[in-house]
């Protein structure tokens, strides 16, 4: 499948992807070549290929299998600039051969968070009946020293959690506690100001900007041809505050989350070799009385021995239906987010077979459906810049039944997932 993939991929608009690539390459090579011993440069490009099977039920899953391939290459520069001056500039170019490219699968697979993520940042340039061709600028900003503080100006990854798994406080572009790759979080537009008082304690003013897009989308443009436009009732303005007090670090923030108020706080620290988080927010609708949600999170992880490290953690989140009866619920309202419970518990271990070999485990369970999935990731490091790993994802519950979930991982489809990836 991997064979195939490249093969289309020489075949597809050359033209669009060479001038685009060539502008940016452009943009970036002057200042590089000015830039003798201040620049930081990091290189990834991973094949996958994965194979899906889909539960039983035609509705939502018209094939019982599917398979696609994925190619990444990622280009990442640091630029240390004059005085304080920083600059950041990190994209990608991916490109997805799929077997069935509108499939729910495909979507439960790879839904991204687009609210805080302008299009013109993001070229759509290859849509075929199978393949899909982008090119993203996933961080580009500046940060520097003004009037005493740190300001960081353009696209850069805003998060406010603690958590290892769940991540209730983590607003823009969160991960998934399923997603696999980890290395890069995603940037959203934003402007933010961090202030020190005194060496333990922090304020920081976050204004991030919101467009209005569909709830779930595939990647970038894939629903909405390649636009959005800015959206005042989607954008955030938060005030955060911390302090360091015994080797634990609380925080507080409020302010304006797209259309609700929010309310939140973190803490995290260690007692003795047990590692303590939580964290909680506080929603308030400005459009609809009463659509008020908490979401909160706590969780330890102990290190059991020098090679194995297990995480565990609670979360609650109003928002979703106590059991799988409110499930019916979803055909007059779609959710907004992949999170559909209320309650989930999840453990995960770090386990390092040997210096080269490392297993991550996860098990999630949805407390109120009895549903859980669980993703496994083994990983080979075969010299210093080449990787190879092997990944599942493993649901179990009841499947759907005529576009009604019975449980929330039930309607997952069961992965397996190859990948080689070459660091430069």
């Amino acid at each position: 499948m991997g064979v195939a993939l490249i093969t289309n991929w020489k075949m597809a608009r050359r033209d669009v992807f060479v001038s685009t690539v060539g502008m940016l390459c452009i943009g970036v090579a002057v200042p590089v070549a000015r830039a003798k011993g201040r620049l930081e440069r990091e290189g990834t490009a991973r094949l996958s290929a994965t194979y899906d099977k889909n539960p039983d039920d035609v509705d939502l899953y018209p094939n019982r299998y599917e398979s696609s391939d994925q190619l990444l290459v990622r280009e990442s520069l640091k630029f240390r600039g004059p005085r304080s001056l920083r600059f950041e500039f990190n994209a990608y170019m991916l490109a997805i051969n799929s077997s069935d490219r509108t499939s729910l699968a495909q979507t439960v697979l790879n839904t991204t968070d687009e609210a805080n993520r302008a299009s013109t940042l993001d070229l759509h340039w290859y849509r075929g009946s199978k393949i899909d061709g982008y090119l993203t600028i996933d961080r580009i900003n500046m940060r520097g020293k003004l009037a005493g503080a740190e300001v960081t100006v353009g696209r850069f990854p805003v998060n406010l959690t603690t958590m290892a798994i769940f991540t209730p406080n983590d607003f823009f572009a969160p991960y998934r506690p399923t997603d696999f790759f980890r290395d890069y979080k995603p940037g959203v537009d934003a402007v933010r100001v961090d202030h020190s008082l005194g060496k333990k304690g922090q304020i920081s003013a976050i204004g991030v900007v919101g467009y209005a897009v569909p709830p779930l989308v595939s990647r970038v443009g894939a629903t909405n041809h390649g636009s959005n436009r800015f959206s005042a009732g989607n954008s955030s303005a938060l005030v955060r505050a911390s302090r360091t007090w015994r080797g634990f670090e609380a925080a507080a923030f409020m302010g304006k989350l797209a259309t609700n108020n929010v309310v939140g706080a973190t803490v995290q620290g260690e007692v003795g070799p047990v590692g303590l988080r939580g964290e909680m927010n506080q929603r308030f609708s400005r459009e609809t009385t009463g659509l008020n949600r908490a979401a909160g999170a706590i969780g330890a992880d102990y290190r059991l021995n020098p090679k194995l490290v297990i995480t565990v953690e609670q979360f609650y989140n109003q928002a979703g239906y106590a059991d799988a009866s409110g499930y019916a619920h979803l055909a007059e309202s779609p959710p907004g987010s992949p999170i559909l419970g209320q309650l989930y518990t999840g453990l995960a271990g770090l386990y390092d077979i040997t210096p080269l070999i490392h297993l991550r485990s996860l098990l999630v369970a949805n407390d109120g459906d009895q549903s859980f999935i669980g993703v496994f990731q083994l990983t080979y490091s075969v010299t210093e810049r080449i990787e190879l790993g092997l990944s599942a994802l493993a649901p179990h519950g009841p499947p759907p039944t005529q576009f009604l979930p019975k449980s929330e991982f039930g309607s997952y489809p069961a992965v397996i997932s190859v990948q080689a990836s070459r660091f430069f």
